[in-house]
């Protein structure tokens, strides 16, 4: 019988990368998390949502994920979601992204100034990354 290959939990692999890479940094404490946090809100937070992506072999998977960065200060919310960006692709360079093997993650769309309706106390900005991702025996 073939063993099982079990793709990657992407949203759980892109929150501990962005959470450990904040460490040291202005947004050193902001809320990583796939919800949007209860009131009060924090100053800055990001919301990771895997939204799909696709298979690139047999044991590769190249999920799509959404980042949207808010922060109580447009150009703080902007920043943030571009220092997300860019944490996710040095991990892709390095070769694992919270913990996962990734062989590349792909920015497919730049932060963007999209503030969320049911956010009307900070500024939002939308990112999105593909990354692929091994994945792992069951």
């Amino acid at each position: 019988m073939a063993e099982l290959l079990i793709p990657a939990d992407v949203e759980v692999a892109v929150k501990r990368e962005i959470d450990a890479s904040l460490v040291g940094t202005r947004f050193e404490g902001a809320k990583v998390g796939t919800k949007i946090p209860l009131e009060p809100k924090p100053t800055h937070f990001i919301r990771v949502t895997a939204t799909g992506g696709g298979q690139r072999d047999l044991v590769t998977d190249a999920p799509t994920v959404v980042l949207d960065a808010f922060s109580v200060d447009e150009q703080d919310a902007h920043d943030l979601a571009a220092v997300a960006v860019a944490v996710l692709q040095r991990a892709g360079r390095v070769g694992t992204l919270g913990g996962a093997p990734c062989y590349e993650v792909r920015v497919g769309g730049l932060p963007a100034n999209l503030p969320h309706p049911a956010v009307n106390t900070h500024f939002g900005f939308t990112a999105t990354i593909s990354a692929a991702l091994r994945r792992v025996a069951a």
